[in-house]
């Protein structure tokens, strides 16, 4: 039997600077083991291979651009705005001009040197615009994938979203629609890997 008043007094007891501890603690075992099953530190280096980012100058390109240079690959984001070349996350970044929903400018990144991987974070801003979802979140992706298989890239990484597994949003739709494309090569021979990242 559930009791709201009941709950209600067992969350506000609870003490949380021990859950705040205990949290703590686990981080710091967690961070001094090895595993070969749970990376929990950076792990994995380039040896200075080519990738190029769709989507690169959004919110998880800005950490992950940095990153990628960090670990010895050579990152290239395509830009509608090429000044992003100042801001310091992309320093270590090589800024290619261009949209990526034409796909004459995704292929000419992908093109402009050998390139190991390309990494779609494409995503459209508003989730109830069908046009816009449509040309981010399906055709962009699409221009990305196709210039990978045109120009022999190794691996194509799709960021995705959890809710592709029951999609209710728009954009949900077309990420399952792109997943299904890799799966069956629609666009042709390219390894893949998809990520559904939670909210």
């Amino acid at each position: 039997i559930y009791d709201r008043h009941m709950a209600y007094s067992t969350i506000t007891s609870l003490d949380t600077d021990a859950a705040l501890q205990k949290s703590r603690d686990l981080r710091a075992r967690l961070l001094s083991t090895s595993s070969d099953t749970y990376v929990t530190g950076p792990a994995g280096s380039g040896d200075g291979e080519r990738v190029v980012v769709l989507g690169g100058t959004g919110y998880i390109g800005r950490a992950l651009v940095p990153e990628l240079a960090r670990r010895g690959y050579r990152p290239v984001v395509l830009a509608r705005d090429a000044s992003v070349k100042d801001d310091a996350e992309f320093a270590d970044a090589e800024v290619v001009a261009g949209d990526p929903t034409r796909a004459e400018d995704v292929a000419n990144a992908v093109a402009m040197a050998p390139t190991a991987v390309v990494i779609s974070l494409l995503s459209g801003r508003r989730p109830n615009d069908a046009e816009e979802c449509r040309l981010v979140d399906y055709d962009a992706v699409v221009n990305g994938i196709k210039a990978a298989v045109a120009h022999d890239v190794q691996q194509f990484i799709q960021i995705s979203d959890f809710g592709a597994y029951r999609p209710e949003l728009i954009p949900q739709v077309y990420k399952l629609q792109v997943e299904g494309e890799l799966m069956g090569r629609h666009h042709g021979d390219l390894d893949w890997t998809i990520i559904r990242p939670t909210a």
